[in-house]
């Protein structure tokens, strides 16, 4: 028989660790220590967490099993709170001679951004206040927030999960903020105005704007506050058919939009897609689909799927061929400005006899990326809004497909992105959305304050 593999207890005496298997047939460890005094093995519960896993004593019982789980879970929701609070302490000089931070990183494996989030939060929260039936996530989101006993009250009373907590401060938020049922204002020679109003029934007249760039409420993904937003489905694809109708109807130009779907139980529910099958069924000029590419969250993509990293942006005219395009204005020079021999074929398959010329600036294409987090937003309170998307997205549209001068409408307006890029570059900005809380946060952008810095009877910035 082979040597029995020796482990060390706490108090330097070896053991020796048999491997055996449980009722699965899995190999699972058995600790056979030679010192009872001193050593981690709670012969009671018949199990040990260690640094490299889990020693049980006599082999795996469903009561075993359990208890361990619950074990693990303990030291899995104290162990940012440790971290943490060792951080903290470690804060005068002489306690970590490399930077506490660095130190931090080192000893557990962990991200620097993981090291000084565990910090923040720890010191947001004495241990006194600290709720036991909630995990460091929970405070992590409502860290420093004026109301973060309130909410983590109502979480522990109501079971929330993290993203539940999350959308209930959002809740919060919206309904203490100011509210406006219209906004006008001007800037140079272009004006500005966001209305209350529903994307069904536009109050303007047929081809009064020269492009639609918008964001709608994504499939049953969030309720946006007091509308309570939960189509999903065909019911989401019929409502989004007939506002993406509406919005042909007032625009001469292009109309895009920023859509997704999400997947349920390993199933993509396509909605973008059947969205844009429908307009196309009723005649709608669509383009191929635009990609709207950012990095997705790490560690998406389930067990065994890819981690998103884009979202189509439907595109498409009544009238087909645009009345106004610069498809090169956010484009670049060419990495090889020299003539060359075209290397594609026929349709027999012959080699074209030609030679490529190439543009001075060319065209971008039809995938569109940049930065989203990190404060790609473009304005630090675009999040005030449940869906922002980056005034990157919004930039290309405009430059591309809405003459200087002329009109863009942005039917869910939001933060007012789309407005303000429409503004800052030259051209009018008209913005509509259900919710007053979302007009009032539009005038706030485009007045060229914060929230904190209107609420606070601050002037006007611009």
């Amino acid at each position: 028989m082979a040597a029995q593999p020796e482990v060390a207890s706490n108090d330097g005496s070896r053991g020796s660790c048999l491997r055996v298997s449980d009722s699965t047939g899995c190999p699972t460890l058995r600790g056979q220590n030679t010192k009872d005094a001193g050593n981690q093995m709670d012969l009671a519960t018949g199990y040990e967490i260690t640094q490299t896993g889990l020693m049980v004593h006599g082999g795996w019982t469903p009561e075993l099993w359990e208890a361990a789980g619950r074990e693990i879970a303990r030291y899995q929701k104290g162990l940012m709170w440790l971290i943490g609070d060792w951080l903290n302490a470690g804060d005068r000089e002489g306690y970590v001679e490399r930077g506490k931070l660095a130190e931090a990183c080192e000893r557990f494996g962990i991200a620097y951004d993981t090291a000084l989030q565990a910090s923040r939060v720890s010191a947001a929260f004495e241990s006194c206040l600290r709720r036991q039936d909630l995990g460091w996530h929970h405070h992590k989101e409502v860290a420093n927030h004026d109301q973060a006993d309130e909410l983590l009250s109502w979480a522990e009373q109501t079971g929330a999960t993290v993203k539940q907590l999350r959308e209930e401060k959002q809740r919060r938020s919206i309904a203490a903020a100011p509210t406006a049922t219209e906004a006008s204002g001007t800037k140079g020679e272009v004006s500005w105005e966001f209305k209350v109003g529903d994307c069904r029934k536009l109050p303007y007249p047929d081809d009064h704007f020269d492009l639609v760039f918008c964001s709608p409420p994504y499939e049953a993904q969030r309720s946006y506050g007091e509308l309570d937003f939960n189509l999903a489905g065909e019911d989401w694809v019929a409502w989004a058919t007939e506002c993406y109708t509406e919005c042909l109807r007032v625009c001469k130009g292009l109309v895009a939009w920023v859509v997704e779907g999400y997947t349920d139980d390993f199933a993509y529910t396509s909605t973008p897609f059947l969205l844009h099958a429908d307009l196309h069924r009723r005649g709608v000029k669509m383009r191929k689909v635009v990609v709207y590419q950012r990095n997705g969250i790490p560690g998406t993509g389930g067990p065994e799927w890819l981690r998103n990293d884009w979202e189509p942006v439907i595109c498409g005219t009544k009238s087909g061929r645009l009345p106004w395009a610069d498809n090169t204005a956010m484009g670049q020079p060419p990495k090889q400005n020299v003539p060359r021999v075209a290397t594609n074929r026929n349709k027999d398959g012959s080699r074209k006899q030609a030679v490529y010329v190439d543009p001075e600036v060319c065209n971008p294409g039809n995938i569109i990326s940049g930065i989203v987090g990190s404060g790609g937003m473009g304005w630090r309170d675009a999040t005030k809004n449940e869906a922002p998307f980056p005034e990157w997205l919004a930039e290309f549209f405009i430059k591309s497909f809405c003459p200087p001068g002329g009109i863009v409408l942005d039917p869910f307006s939001g933060s007012g992105t789309t407005v303000s890029m429409a503004v800052k570059h030259g051209r009018n900005g008209v913005g509509i959305d259900a919710r007053e809380s979302q007009v009032w946060l539009g005038e706030t952008r485009l007045l060229g304050m914060t929230v904190g810095e209107r609420q606070q009877g601050q002037g006007v910035l611009i």
